[in-house]
């Protein structure tokens, strides 16, 4: 790769698939207690959204890459009043109340797309061991969501759902900044 040039998608994706669990968890220590050869718990439900969520996609299409398991979809309504992600039910699992959270085979329930697809990358050929490249692949993750997600999810959700027409100007200038 030349320097400088942004990896492919499918780059990126396979070197999510190889980066490592922190050994400094509880969950991480017992883990590291374990045989090598032990499979890692599968994803058995994704939390996602009746509307269309890039934070899902992108976990889903890793999931179709890893060739994961089947598992259940539960769409849920962030729209409706109160939105299907502030029930008590669904703050259990993830308190910050926001999708895609999936559920663990063993019961761990895992919020946030990025944390996920680093969970779900954990040990497969993914993602190459060389720490700056995985630390090249992690700085992908976190441009992706703080300086461009946050601009385009937004406007989007303004757009078709929150009444872009209703926002002053104002509302939209504080949120470019």
């Amino acid at each position: 790769r030349r320097s400088g040039e942004l990896p492919q998608t499918n780059l990126m994706l396979r070197r999510l698939a190889r980066l490592s669990t922190s050994r400094s968890s509880p969950r991480a220590a017992r883990a590291s207690t374990m045989s090598t050869s032990a499979a890692k718990p599968a994803v058995v439900k994704f939390y996602d959204s009746l509307i269309p969520s890039g934070n899902a996609h992108k976990v889903h299409l890793l999931l179709h890459q890893l060739e994961a398991p089947s598992y259940e979809t539960i769409d849920l309504d962030i729209l409706a009043t109160p939105s299907e992600t502030r029930s008590a039910e669904f703050l259990a699992k993830n308190p910050n109340g926001r999708i895609p959270t999936v559920e663990l085979a063993d019961g761990t329930f895992l919020p946030e797309s990025n944390a996920i697809l680093c969970y779900l990358a954990a040990g497969t050929p993914m993602l190459p061991d060389d720490p700056v490249e995985r630390a090249q692949t992690l700085q992908w993750l976190f441009f992706e969501q703080y300086s461009h997600e946050r601009f385009v999810a937004v406007l989007k959700f303004w757009t078709y759902w929150g009444g872009l027409d209703k926002k002053t100007a104002d509302e939209i200038a504080a949120w470019k900044t």
